[in-house]
């Protein structure tokens, strides 16, 4: 376990390309757990002590009553890994991230965070917040409350509710779609992803907040058909978010055989079926952890690749 609590204390992280798909990167909060899709994209993680010298965000490993576990084990981002939260307090952190790597002209930009929560808190009157900043802070947007962009703010029926108890770790999903384009968004950007945790002055010994496996992406959006070279090879799936069974639909008139594989956002395979001449596939998901999966089809014989992606819930 570990506190940063030096003013201006900056965790900063940059990688690789190992793919051509638009950035991507996941944190888990060991260290190792961060990748992308384009060596373009730079983000990093603030634990803001600038305005609270005494910010109760904390990574490490949860040591109280009710957080005893992060979702990936060990470590998880917490408000204090092992007091209950303070009375009168409002601490935040920031993520921050540069877009890169797609166009953004036309309604085709999708800024994607999905990740774990836990809250254990006073129900209404202490609670979280999760703000969007498109200008690098200069003005922020409330993802749960704004009554400006809502309509433009996609939860994907899994919106985070960040006070009571939630009784265990659950997953949220927040798309901004529309909002990127609204916002005139370009390529380069700087973006701020803000979490909060907000006190009242009555101590009620709770735990409070924490979060995992917060992932974040610029791509095109979630559902969005995915066009190979050939327009005659394309693909789409449903339902998304998917629970038990995911459909795969391919344009494959001419009855083309392909192979069908699926990976998780760490890039490892998880299914892979091959010769398939349907134009239709159900696959069962059930067995899939929740979050980000990416298909490709592909069909030897005639060089052509279909691409989509999809959420597990």
């Amino acid at each position: 376990m570990y506190k940063l609590t030096l003013p201006l204390f900056l965790l900063f992280f940059s990688y690789n390309s190992f793919t051509q798909d638009a950035p991507f990167f996941e944190i888990d909060f060991e260290g190792g757990y961060v990748h992308s899709a384009s060596d373009s994209a730079i983000w990093h993680l603030n634990i803001d002590t600038t305005s609270n010298p005494n910010n109760i965000w904390q990574i490490g490993s949860p040591q109280k009553i009710v957080f005893d576990s992060a979702y990936s084990i060990p470590n998880a981002i917490v408000t204090d890994t092992i007091n209950s939260y303070p009375v009168n307090d409002t601490s935040s952190f920031t993520v921050q991230y540069i877009i890169s790597g797609v166009s953004i002209n036309g309604p085709y930009l999708s800024l994607l965070m999905i990740g774990e929560y836990s809250v254990d808190s006073d129900t209404l009157l202490d609670y979280g917040k999760i703000e969007f900043s498109p200008n690098n802070g200069i003005s922020w947007i409330d993802l749960l409350y704004d009554t400006t962009y809502s309509n433009l703010i996609n939860f994907g029926g899994q919106y985070p509710i960040l006070t009571g108890n939630s009784n265990g770790w659950k997953q949220f999903f927040i798309e901004l779609t529309p909002l990127g384009v609204a916002l005139g968004l370009q390529s380069g950007d700087t973006t701020l992803w803000r979490f909060s945790f907000i006190s009242d002055g009555i101590n009620t010994n709770k735990d409070g907040l924490m979060y995992d496996n917060l992932y974040f992406e610029n791509s095109h959006p979630i559902g969005l058909i995915e066009i190979s070279m050939d327009d005659k090879f394309s693909s789409s799936c449903f339902p998304n978010p998917a629970t038990n069974l995911l459909t795969i639909e391919l344009n494959n008139r001419s009855s083309l055989p392909f192979d069908l594989a699926i990976y998780d956002n760490l890039g490892r395979k998880v299914h892979g079926s091959n010769f398939i001449i349907d134009e239709k596939i159900e696959i069962d998901v059930r067995d899939f952890k929740n979050g980000i999966y990416h298909y490709t089809l592909f069909c030897p014989t005639q060089n052509l690749r279909s691409n989509g992606k999809f959420i597990k819930n």
